[in-house]
């Protein structure tokens, strides 16, 4: 059953990491039909069966949530790295301090 929780929250993980809602939805459904049937071969009562159904729902949903997050936070980071206006820059020290300046030469020229 850990193993089962496990692969659900990496699921959920990696759906929320790639991909949207409209994958979300199917996987919720699917997990829900297998996760009754799971119970019910079980010989889970109803409470039991509600209860199994509710915790991997979390589990899936949890983890997606945190899916999507991990991707907000790492393309605002890639974003923050791009400049605004376009223009390629590269990262130099000036007197001891660092600063961005645009890429001059054949190196911008090869952008």
């Amino acid at each position: 059953m850990e193993f089962g929780a496990v692969a659900l929250a990496l699921l959920g993980f990696a759906i929320g990491l790639t991909f949207g809602v409209r994958v979300l939805i199917p996987t919720v459904a699917v997990i829900a039909v297998l996760t009754v049937r799971w119970a019910i071969g079980g010989g889970c009562a109803v409470g039991g069966t509600v209860f199994a159904l509710l915790v991997a729902q979390t589990i899936l949903q949890a983890s997606y949530f945190l899916g999507l997050v991990t991707r907000a936070l790492c393309s605002e980071e890639l974003h923050a790295l791009e400049p605004a206006d376009g223009v390629p820059t590269t990262l130099v020290e000036v007197d001891g301090s660092s600063s961005t300046r645009p890429l001059s030469g054949r190196l911008a020229e090869g952008m």
